[in-house]
């Protein structure tokens, strides 16, 4: 038992956890005062897949259990909830060695832990950062803290579960190398600038030494990231040779390290972006990280008596605006960004109220069928009408809400929304007029609530079958914590709903997406579509995807078509579904109502063909065998190659490839069209052998074969049976050129 572990005093509470808190921890330096200590930061390894996978509440629950895990080992008094899932322990030992061996019975108890009720452990571990020394004077427990932290971070790179230290003396002696022309109470420790306290008091005075005073506030994007990268001492440095650039670009100026990673200026507006350009350069030729950036945010200032946190409040807005860009380097606060900003408060003040009081709307829009025209689904796309601002468009509140972590309440509105029009419609008609309606997620809608159960709940609430909704997913979603996200997509999936990818071919990791998670239906990003008519390379690209996706079994749909030659094209590559103002835009139920009534809405499609044409959409017409088994490797082909269907009677061509049209043309001129006349002519020599060959191949289930004599030549056309319901006469027929 370590020897200050008999004193047991105690400080102020941390809700969560039932330990001290960090304030009690900061506050603590008197009871260590001449004291040798070991400051220990302890880090749960990878304890964010607890709450992804159990929830947050069973996260809260281990938390607990560790902090009181920790507490029954080094005492009350010693331990302290350090932030989120790490834990400060301050104590005495005779040695290092005795230290790393309490640490190290510590995991094997915390090892031990599992959920109450539950016989099963999860295996946690710490990894943990020390700092050992004597405490001579107050700033001595914060240094060691922060080495502590370090040093944790250091652990974290060799292996979880491991612990690494650092003497206290190797950081006094770097620390005294900092100098700094401010008081020690007026300036950071680290850099040698102005704290911000200093900042806020002087700026009133230097804003009216300068023309036209100007606040700049600078922030290091994934700045995290590179402290975990390369240890926090590395971090360190870094922030020191970003505050000697911002020092060296603004001389006499005002500045001051704002927190974190984070700088404020105060300089006239005339130096402001020469300055900005001097730091930005020396932080691009010292480091060698290319995914961390500068970022700048410049405001202006237009009045004196404005307090000077609101000025660097809105440097720091318009800086804000432009993370993860990497064409901008620096944004100012101008009008555009000042109605941006209200727009931001408008959303945020009357959100609860446009979904209370329906402002926020569901509209559709017709995703069909390429082979047949039908519409087969909607998807349900937001509007906000607002009586107050008019129409506010997606793009104006949808990131708010995401900032602002509220978007699954829209989303779950929408679906609600969308389940009540659907058993409303259910209702009215019968169910073949009702197309499957397909649903957009955010990637925090998985993070945020369950939402697994909570789509589930709406669905049974409104009676409304799996069936009829599918689940969107952007691919720009699907990063981050891929195991969790592929498990939720998977719960989607056993439970009855499609699941789609969103925008495919809009991000950069589509490839690895495709090969890492189960998607029923991949829609193609209408950019495909923007350079079509102009570009042969769209026209390629969009072929090899389509193939490359159904060569996966997995079903298309493209996005944006506007024109007739876009949807023939798409029956060429034999897609299986399209979507865009071609066949119609967005519009609210009332208005898709009043078009199905007035026939001017795309036919829909009957519920009891889905199974039919999906079968269908799922044949790849540019493999050099279409129907076989996904067993090796293949490559596009020029195959020539159609699908026909014979429904009540009646032959139609589905869909056919360009080799498949060019045969027929080059062999007596004909059309496609006037092929399939000869189909449908009575007692017709072509409809005699095509009806023969599909009687035969309904009985074989195999290929059969047809022999045509055009202008002595003769012509064999093999044909397979690829789907087929009699309940309502139809069977579908894939024929090659052979």
């Amino acid at each position: 038992m370590p020897q200050s572990a008999r004193h047991n005093h105690a400080y102020g509470r941390d809700g969560l956890t039932g330990t001290q808190d960090v304030h009690a921890l900061l506050d603590s330096f008197a009871r260590y005062y001449e004291s040798d200590v070991f400051v220990v930061v302890a880090d749960l390894d990878d304890f964010h897949n607890v709450n992804a996978t159990l929830g947050v509440d069973k996260g809260d629950a281990m938390l607990r259990a560790v902090g009181q895990t920790i507490v029954g080992q080094f005492g009350d008094a010693h331990t302290f909830h350090y932030g989120s899932d790490e834990f400060a322990i301050v104590t005495s030992f005779e040695s290092e060695r005795e230290l790393l061996d309490e640490l190290e019975h510590l995991n094997a108890n915390i090892s031990t832990l599992g959920l109450p009720g539950s016989r099963n452990s999860l295996g946690l571990r710490c990894s943990f950062g020390y700092a050992h020394g004597r405490m001579e004077r107050a700033s001595d427990l914060h240094d060691a803290i922060r080495l502590a932290d370090r040093q944790m971070f250091e652990a974290k790179r060799l292996g979880k579960g491991c612990a690494v230290g650092a003497p206290m003396r190797e950081h006094r002696s770097k620390a005294k190398d900092a100098s700094t022309t401010y008081k020690v109470y007026e300036s950071d420790r680290l850099t040698g600038l102005a704290n911000i306290t200093y900042f806020h008091g002087h700026f009133l005075a230097q804003a009216n030494t300068i023309a036209r005073p100007t606040v700049v506030f600078f922030n290091v994007q994934n700045f995290k990231g590179y402290n975990e990268n390369f240890g926090y001492g590395a971090g360190d440095e870094l922030l020191v040779g970003i505050a000697r650039a911002i020092a060296h670009a603004f001389p006499d100026c005002l500045t001051a390290r704002y927190n974190a990673d984070q700088f404020v200026v105060c300089a006239s507006n005339d130096d402001v972006i020469d300055g900005i350009r001097s730091v930005r350069h020396a932080f691009r030729s010292n480091i060698k990280d290319s995914s961390i950036w500068l970022k700048a945010g410049v405001y202006e200032v237009e009045d004196l008596s404005l307090d000077s946190s609101l000025c660097c409040d809105r440097a720091k807005l318009a800086c804000d605006t432009i993370k993860g860009r990497r064409d901008v380097y620096f944004r100012v606060y101008d009008e555009e960004l000042k109605l941006q900003i209200a727009m931001r408060h408008y959303v945020l003040d009357h959100f609860e109220e446009a979904m209370e009081n329906g402002y926020i709307k569901v509209y559709y829009q017709p995703i069909v069928h390429v082979a047949t025209g039908e519409v087969c689904d909607e998807e349900a796309l937001t509007r906000w009408d607002d009586p107050e601002r008019g129409l506010i468009y997606p793009e104006q509140f949808i990131p708010v809400l995401e900032e602002a972590r509220l978007i699954h309440r829209l989303d779950l509105y929408m679906v609600r929304r969308s389940c009540e029009n659907m058993r409303r419609r259910l209702r009215r008609g019968t169910v073949k007029d009702v197309p499957a309606v397909s649903v957009n997620l955010s990637r925090l809608d998985f993070e945020l609530c369950d939402i697994v159960t909570e789509i589930e709940k709406i669905l049974v609430y409104y009676d409304v079958p799996r069936s009829y909704v599918s689940i969107e997913v952007t691919e720009s979603a699907l990063t981050g914590n891929q195991e969790f996200l592929k498990a939720e997509i998977d719960r989607f999936r056993a439970d009855g709903f499609e699941v789609w990818m969103d925008d495919f071919g809009s991000g950069y990791s589509s490839l690895n997406l495709l090969q890492e998670y189960s998607f029923d239906l991949i829609k193609l990003d209408m950019g495909f579509l923007r350079s079509f008519e102009k570009n042969n390379t769209a026209r390629i690209l969009l072929a090899n995807v389509i193939n490359l996706v159904k060569e996966l079994g997995i079903k298309t749909l493209v996005e944006g078509v506007e024109t007739e030659e876009h949807l023939q094209f798409l029956k060429s590559l034999g897609c299986g579904k399209a979507q865009g103002y071609y066949f119609a835009r967005p519009q609210s139920l009332q208005m898709v109502m009043r078009s199905i009534a007035t026939g001017t809405y795309p036919p829909i499609e009957p519920v009891k063909e889905r199974d039919f044409f999906s079968k269908l959409a799922r044949i790849n017409l540019m493999r050099p065998v279409p129907t076989a088994d996904i067993n090796g490797h293949y490559v596009t082909s020029d195959v020539p190659a159609a699908i026909l269907m014979r429904q009540g009677g009646k032959w139609t061509y589905l869909n056919a490839t360009d080799v498949y049209r060019e045969f027929w043309r080059k062999i007596d001129g004909r059309t496609l069209e006037d092929n399939v006349s000869r189909y449908n002519t009575e007692n017709s020599e072509e409809r005699a052998r095509l009806e023969g060959a599909l009687s035969a191949a309904l009985v074989s289930r195999s290929w059969e074969g047809m022999v045509f004599f055009i202008d002595g030549r003769p012509c064999s056309i093999r044909i397979k049976v690829i789907a087929n319901d009699p309940q309502f006469d139809s069977t579908a027929l894939l024929a090659i050129v052979s």
